[in-house]
Order: C-alpha cells, then structure tokens, then sequence
C-alpha cells in the first residue's frame, strides 16, 4: 500500500489491484464491472493508435482511493502496423497468456490484450520511449531538454511529497508524446519512504542509471537515488551518450568512475556551463551532499520552472515526419 503525507495528513495513494484483491477477497460483479470498463476503456484507447501493451495483468493495474484504475509498466509495449501484423516475442506472464503465445507461434497482439480496437479516422503515433527518441535524432537542444526535465522532476517531486520513490529511473521509462509532453511510466520498483532518512537495500533499476551507493551494495536513501537518475538522464538527452559504461567487468569500475566524474561533455556541443553545473549537481557522488528533488528543482539551469514554456514545435516536427 502506498501512502503519502501531504499538508499535514495521512492520504492513499494507489495500490496494485492484485494486492487488493489478495486482501479482501472476490469482488462484486457490480465492482468489477466498474473496473473492467475502465480497463476496456484504456486498451482500446491504446489500440486505436495502433498500441498493443503485451503485459496485461493484476500486477500492473493501479487502483486509487477513488476507485479509478490505471495501467502501469509500458516495458513490453509495441507498435501495430495493422490489424494483421504479428508478434513473435513472448511477452508477459504465463498465468495471464493467450494460448498462442504459450505454443509458441506468431500471434496478434491485440487479440492477445483481449480488446480489439475501433480503427476510427486513420494513423497517428501516440507515444515513443524517449530513449529511442533521442537515438534516432541525437543530442538534443538544452531548450528542449530543459523543458523534459522541468516535467520529470515537477512529476518525481509529486511523487516524492507523497513518501513515493521510483527506484528505476531511466529513459526505457519515459513515455515522450507527440503534444511534446513527458511521463514516467514503470512502477514496478516503487516503494514506500516513512521519512528523509529511511533507506532501501533492494537493488533496482539499471546499472548506467544507479547511483553509486546502490551499485556498492549499501544502504541508500532512495530520494536522494532518484535525483542521481535524473542527472544521468538529462546528460544522456543533452549529449546522445551514457555518462557511464555499464558494461564494465565489475561495479566497483563504473563507481571509481563516477567518483572521478570522467565523463565529459562534448565540446561541439556547446552546453553551457549553467547545465553542466546542475547535471553535475545532481550526480553528486556523496547522496549526503546532493540535493534533494526539492533543491534539484532550484538549480539555476532550471530557472525555467518560474516561467514554464513548452518548447518549439520541433519534436512533433520530427514525429510528423518519421510517423
């Protein structure tokens, strides 16, 4: 259960469906009714833009105070070129597959989410992972970048000030829309901070993305983790480079690394000195010295929060003409 404490009181925030249903038991049909139109709903949204989720299933469904349900973990979604277009990935959990994918064969995905979608007025794109975004067009202007990150920790903030920590911060998990808006997707290692000074032991998220407190196996503050991740991913989408080579033989490399800073910032580039001052701050080596998400957010490169703009119409230019 995820609770948060905001303006001086206790609140729920949202649990996983499965945990409820483990809780308290079989549902009434009028309950359930509510929750699977909802559900319905939101597959065949995602399918009328040619989506398939591919990992439909009680653990990925949030439920919230208010009784709405949403999906979560984006992880194993694709793109449906037709209603004939065939998978051949095994995707998901067995309990919840279609018999086609436990054979083995090539199967349709949409059939496979159990929800054909109405194909009305024709193909757009609704979302891409930012990561591939930044792949196929490169390093991006700070403009933009700054304006992705205002969005990203405006969102971790809401989460943090509810006692909410990620823990798997990455750009894998950032939805980019073709309206130029940003969200975080992939909750799975999402947990509960009591207090600041609460700590984790679980190891999550990716190595190029973890912090170096985690990747030494200690004890961490999970807040403090997720503001190291941020920094990794406003360098990676400024620059078209990962900060730190994961592919080393051992995590002790990649923390001397990072207790080195030896990434650099191309000088093509010309990233000011106002961003790198405040990627650098993030990736503090010692979490008792970085800043908080609260503190993140006042950096000076993020002065733009006071005056939030949405950027040029470049990124849906560069939708517009791939999709």
């Amino acid at each position: 259960e995820e609770k948060g404490n905001l303006a001086g009181g206790k609140f729920f925030f949202f649990k996983f469906q499965l945990t409820y249903v483990q809780e308290n038991g079989a549902q009434s049909e009028r309950l359930t009714q509510n929750w699977m139109c909802q559900l319905i709903s939101a597959v065949r949204y995602m399918h009328m833009r040619w989506i398939a989720h591919r990992d439909l299933k009680l653990e990925n469904i949030l439920l919230f105070a208010d009784k709405s349900v949403k999906i979560a973990d984006f992880g194993f979604c694709r793109e449906v070129k037709s209603e004939a277009d065939m998978s051949f990935t095994f995707c998901g959990s067995k309990a919840y597959s279609a018999p086609e994918i436990l054979l083995g064969r090539a199967y349709p995905p949409f059939k496979a989410d159990e929800e054909k979608g109405n194909l009305a007025g024709g193909k757009f794109f609704f979302f891409k992972f930012q990561l591939t975004y930044v792949q196929e067009n490169g390093a991006q202007s700070e403009r933009l970048t700054q304006n992705w990150m205002c969005q990203l920790i405006s969102a971790v903030r809401y989460m943090h000030m509810r006692w909410i920590a990620h823990r798997d911060l990455k750009l894998e998990n950032i939805l980019l829309f073709a309206d130029k808006s940003v969200k975080i997707a992939d909750f799975g290692f999402c947990r509960e901070v009591k207090s600041e000074a609460d700590m984790s032991f679980t190891f999550c998220g990716s190595k190029a993305y973890s912090a170096p407190e985690i990747l030494l196996g200690r004890a961490y503050p999970p807040f403090k983790a997720d503001v190291w991740s941020l920094g990794v991913i406003a360098f990676v989408i400024v620059t078209n480079r990962m900060p730190f080579d994961e592919r080393v033989s051992s995590n002790t490399i990649i923390v001397n690394a990072q207790q080195e800073r030896s990434y650099h910032y191309p000088r093509n580039l010309m990233i000011s000195e106002a961003c790198q001052q405040t990627i650098d701050t993030m990736m503090t080596f010692d979490y008792e010295n970085r800043p908080n998400i609260h503190e993140a957010m006042n950096l000076p490169w993020f002065d733009i929060m006071k005056t939030f703009r949405r950027p040029r119409n470049d990124v849906h230019d560069a939708f517009k003409q791939h999709y």
